[in-house]
């Protein structure tokens, strides 16, 4: 099987190889700066972060606008956004995760798991790099929690 760790992605417009996660469990999410669910969804995937980032753990966002448009900002504004936000999990360019164009990452979670229905949709991955569970928007901390602490 392929795991999350075989893929690379852009960050700034730099290649990213997610191999630099080895180890880590991770929670890859697909965001949106204006979407209703923002607000709860950053303070959650913020909290994880801090609460379990030195048991090896980390939060990797997707920005992705086609879920209602609700991502229209550009790599550059998405960088501004994540320091006024305070985001303390690395946010990656923007992505497509339905039609022609889906990202191979998200390819891979979807055939895995089932397709993100909605901005925030979270796939947690094990140390291994292998998905295991879905998250939708509404979520919660202790929900994911849970299962995280299986993996750590």
């Amino acid at each position: 099987m392929t795991t999350v760790f075989s893929y690379t992605v852009a960050r700034g417009g730099h290649p990213v190889a997610l191999s630099r996660f080895t180890n880590e469990v991770t929670l890859i999410v697909n965001t949106a700066s204006q979407c209703s669910f923002t607000n709860y969804n950053i303070h959650l995937l913020n909290d994880l972060q801090k609460a379990y980032e030195s048991k090896h753990f980390t939060v990797l966002a997707f920005p992705c606008a086609q879920f209602g448009g609700q991502e229209p900002l550009s790599n550059d504004g998405l960088a501004q956004w994540v320091e006024q936000q305070r985001i303390c999990f690395p946010v990656f360019d923007r992505v497509s995760l339905k039609g022609k164009g889906v990202h191979p990452l998200f390819q891979m979670l979807q055939r895995e798991l089932g397709s993100a229905k909605w901005n925030y949709t979270k796939f947690l991955c094990s140390r291994d790099g292998i998905p295991h569970a879905k998250y939708d928007p509404a979520a919660t901390h202790s929900t994911i929690a849970r299962v995280i602490e299986q993996f750590l």
